[in-house]
């Protein structure tokens, strides 16, 4: 009988220890995750957002002037803001470049594709509220601000926007928005564009070119970012690009 309660009271013993030891873990696990929740991806490695936006600045041209972009996706009572990750360059001459001529503007955040968030435009607004974009300039651009939206596809390639993907796909619709900038901050709801929505195999991946000057030099700004269309994620052989 003394056996007996000795085993049944150094069992609740040992599971007391296990409980005062996990409950502080617990909560320094909860503490210790970031404000932002983690991209929904079906394969690969992501990384933080963050530490992928610092990576792509400290191999920026110093001459291009920083920006820090923010794309606002809204759930379901609930609003996150990723920030992306950017690349450019500075237009020194109007010398066609290797990436104007094979569009591989996008390939070098490609690399990284798993890591950025899906987001939704204005297609269903109905039901989902557009996704918003936030992009801070560090000096205000000359004049105006040009956006070009292509789709971007498999090996991170843009579709020509006068010609057809490499699918055979043609991309006719209005893909380029400008905006007149009072201030150094631009915001905007993603729009939405009939020849992904209604497409039967939509682009997975969507670029924004985006030109504009500062002090009469012409630069341009690479974003990338990935789509949601009817419930899409990128094909496991996607990756395969890398």
């Amino acid at each position: 009988m003394k056996v007996k309660k000795i085993i049944v009271f150094s069992v609740l013993f040992v599971t007391l220890i296990g409980l005062i030891i996990a409950i502080p873990y617990s909560f320094q696990t909860i503490k210790s995750e970031p404000s932002w929740p983690a991209p929904e991806i079906s394969s690969g490695k992501a990384v933080p957002l963050p530490l992928l936006v610092k990576d792509y600045e400290s191999r920026m041209d110093p001459a291009l002037p920083k920006i820090t972009v923010t794309a606002r996706y809204f759930g379901e009572n609930c609003a996150v803001d990723y920030p992306l990750p950017y690349d450019g360059i500075v237009r020194t001459n109007s010398i066609e470049t290797e990436a104007d001529k094979n569009y591989t503007w996008f390939k070098n955040l490609y690399n990284n594709f798993w890591s950025l968030p899906s987001l939704i435009d204005e297609v269903d607004s109905n039901r989902y509220t557009p996704s918003r974009f936030t992009i801070k300039f560090s000096k205000r651009p000359d004049s105006s601000v040009t956006i070009i939206d292509y789709p971007v596809s498999g090996r991170g390639v843009a579709a020509p926007l006068d010609g057809t993907s490499e699918k055979g796909m043609s991309y006719l619709g209005n893909h380029t928005y400008t905006f007149e900038m009072d201030s150094n901050t631009l915001s905007f709801d993603l729009w939405d564009n009939d020849d992904y929505n209604l497409s039967s195999a939509p682009p997975y991946l969507r670029g924004f070119q985006i030109k504009c000057q500062f002090d009469g030099v012409p630069v341009e700004y690479y974003l990338l970012f990935r789509t949601n269309y009817n419930g899409t994620s990128v094909p496991e052989d996607l990756a395969l690009d890398l």
